[in-house]
């Protein structure tokens, strides 16, 4: 399977707990996308701009809805619905670790 939907380097991979054969590719900075590929038959299902770079994806494993982490320009994360790509209201957070472990 070849990707070419992708027009800047790809920063995060998924694999769907609920499809087997979903994978989700987050974009770099100048592609701000997550796009979602079914690896049975290579065919891109969906597609959402995220609006920055995305740094890493995970997968809730109780409900449809995918997280996603961003860099520049928006510095934020999200939780977006699959397969309609809304977004979920998150509450603003912050995170800090006082044993300098990661969080």
């Amino acid at each position: 399977m070849r990707l070419t939907e992708h027009t800047a380097a790809v920063k995060a991979i998924a694999w769907s707990p609920h499809q087997s054969d979903h994978l989700a590719f987050g974009g770099g900075t100048v592609d701000r996308c997550i796009r979602f590929w079914n690896t049975t038959n290579g065919h891109q299902l969906n597609s959402v701009d995220t609006g920055s770079q995305v740094c890493d994806l995970a997968w809730s494993k109780n409900v449809n809805e995918i997280v996603s982490t961003h860099g520049y320009s928006q510095n934020q994360i999200m939780v977006w619905k699959y397969p309609s790509m809304t977004k979920t209201p998150v509450t603003d957070t912050g995170l800090w670790s006082l044993g300098r472990t990661q969080i």
